[in-house]
C-alpha cells in the first residue's frame, strides 16, 4: 500500500487539508474561521491547548464547538485520524526501509507486540488468583478456600 505523504525522498509530505464544510467559514469572535483552526490543529499534532494558543482564545470555545456543532465534532475527528495515518506511515518507513541496516528494531518489535500477538508476539503475562469467602449458612460459618 502505497504512502501518499511519502515523497521520492523519503521526507513526508506536508498532510491534506481536511475537507472543509461551508459551516466552518463562517468567522468567531476571535476571527479565527473553524476551518482554521483545524488548519492549525492539525498542524500542532492536534494539540488542543496549543492549538487554542496559536488561535488567541481559550480551550472552552473549543469545548463549546465540539459539543454544538457537529460538523466540527466531525472535522476533529477526521483531523486525529488523518494524524494517526501520517504517524503510522512513518512508522511503516522506519519499519520498511530499503537498506536493512537502517531499520529501527525498537519500532518493528513495538508493531510486532501489537499487531502480531496472534503470532506469539507481545509479552505475556499470568495471573494466580485466590479467593477466600465466608458464608453464613443457618448460623453455622463456613469457610470455602478456592485456591
Amino acid at each position: 500500500m502505497a504512502n501518499n505523504n511519502i515523497s521520492k525522498t523519503n521526507k513526508v509530505n506536508k498532510p491534506k487539508p481536511v475537507k472543509v464544510d461551508v459551516s466552518l467559514t463562517k468567522k468567531t469572535r476571535t476571527g479565527v474561521t473553524k476551518a482554521q483552526f483545524l488548519e492549525v490543529f492539525l498542524a500542532k499534532a492536534c494539540n488542543i491547548y496549543a492549538t487554542c494558543q496559536a488561535c488567541g482564545f481559550n480551550r472552552a470555545a473549543y469545548y463549546q464547538w465540539m459539543a454544538k456543532d457537529k460538523i466540527f465534532a466531525k472535522a476533529v475527528r477526521d483531523c486525529r485520524e488523518s494524524l494517526i495515518d501520517m504517524v503510522e506511515g512513518r512508522l511503516y518507513e522506519k519499519i520498511l526501509t530499503p537498506d536493512p541496516a537502517d531499520a529501527d528494531s525498537q519500532l518493528i518489535k513495538f508493531h510486532l507486540e501489537r499487531k502480531a500477538k496472534h503470532r506469539g508476539y507481545g509479552e505475556k503475562s499470568e495471573s494466580d488468583i485466590n479467593i477466600n469467602v465466608k458464608i453464613t449458612y443457618a448460623g453455622k460459618p463456613k469457610e470455602i478456600n478456592n485456591g
